[in-house]
């Protein structure tokens, strides 16, 4: 009797014991997703982010992955610790949604939830829900726009600063609207200028509760056209002569113009730039070239172009001697100028009997013998 006491208590107490385990196993066994909480707890407009807080109860499984289901759709769960998770751990999760333009009163969150588990998918409703409260914006109030100046054709990247920058409808810069404005915050917007007529101009930005304008808080500017090179090298008449003239500033192509004096008799400007010629007469000759842009807008610059004379040398530099009574000729020859050149007696006497002719022929029969100098 006592062996069969002992024996009925032992499995009692094994029976206990597997009753105790199985309790267990049925206190863990539902698996539950509850939303717990947003950051921020309020907004006031479309482009603001929200962090839903979630947790993963325990689950007599390892849980892989969960996907949610929420009226306001979230991005992607991220879970610390992340998963997956072993059997009977808890993980706490966030996933962020952006308010949209029609979200104009509060946030009521709720959804469903489904796991991938190593026991096969599970699912259901996310506890609780949480609501974010919506607090309507105040009329807008701009403070700054950067930079406050750019080129009449567009392309400047600005910065519009201010408060209640919410729900804007429109953004214009001296009527004209914004390209690509992007509402940051509640504070900031950002887009590019377009194209205008030079001036100050307004910059003014709506919303669904009012509008607010700086006045005059962009300037369009029109490009400062600069000419290189600023002054001309020198020319020499009778040779030849070959210049560049460049623009920058504007917006290329630009062509190229006399607009006012003129140029040396030999040389001419291309629509490209380029002083070219052979001048003929010397002098200093002042004239200015005018450059227009792509666009219509153009930049000056003034030049004096001297053109000096060449230096003509005659040759031979010393004559051959002369007999008296003997016939003579030796011709004279020059370079350095433009062919064909004429040659005269400038200076001095030639020896009695001899002449010059104007194609430089020194001729004759001297008739007294001595030295004579001329030139």
């Amino acid at each position: 009797m006592f062996g069969l006491a002992r024996l009925a208590a032992a499995i009692l107490v094994r029976v206990g014991a597997l009753f105790l385990f199985m309790a267990t196993l049925m206190a863990h066994a539902a698996a539950g997703v509850t939303i717990t909480g947003a950051t921020p707890s309020t907004f006031s407009g479309p482009g603001q982010t929200i962090t839903f807080h979630f947790r993963i109860d325990q689950e007599n499984a390892i849980i892989n992955s969960v996907a949610l289901t929420m009226n306001h759709p979230l991005g992607a769960v991220s879970c610390s610790p992340a998963l997956p998770i072993q059997p009977f751990e808890t993980t706490n999760c966030t996933a962020t949604y952006v308010t949209q333009l029609s979200n104009n009163f509060d946030i009521v969150q709720y959804g469903t939830y489904d796991l991938t588990t190593n026991g096969g998918p599970r699912g259901g409703n996310v506890a609780g829900q949480v609501t974010v409260t919506y607090v309507p914006p105040g009329v807008p109030s701009l403070s700054s726009i950067s930079p406050t100046s750019g080129p009449v054709t567009g392309g400047t990247s600005v910065t519009i600063t201010g408060i209640n920058l919410n729900d804007v409808t429109s953004v214009t810069i001296g009527g004209t609207a914004l390209i690509g404005t992007t509402v940051v915050n509640s504070t900031t917007i950002i887009g590019t200028m377009p194209a205008n007529t030079a001036g100050s101009k307004n910059v003014t930005v709506t919303t669904l509760t009012g509008s607010s304008t700086l006045a005059g808080g962009f300037t369009y500017l029109t490009p400062t056209i600069t000419l290189s090179p600023t002054s001309l090298p020198p020319a020499t008449a009778g040779n030849a002569y070959s210049q560049s003239v460049t623009a920058a500033g504007g917006t290329a192509p630009y062509s190229f113009a006399l607009t006012a004096g003129a140029l040396p008799p030999g040389i001419s400007l291309s629509a490209g730039g380029s002083l070219t010629g052979t001048p003929t007469t010397t002098g200093v000759y002042n004239f200015t070239v005018t450059a227009t842009d792509a666009n219509g807008f153009t930049g000056a610059g003034a030049y004096a172009l001297s053109i000096a004379a060449p230096t003509i040398t005659l040759a031979p530099a010393t004559l051959s001697a002369s007999v008296a009574g003997s016939v003579y000729a030796e011709g004279l020859s020059a370079t350095g100028g433009t062919a064909p050149y004429s040659f005269a007696l400038t200076a001095g006497a030639l020896p009695p009997g001899m002449s010059l002719s104007a194609v430089g022929s020194l001729t004759g029969t001297p008739t007294t013998a001595g030295s004579f100098n001329f030139t």
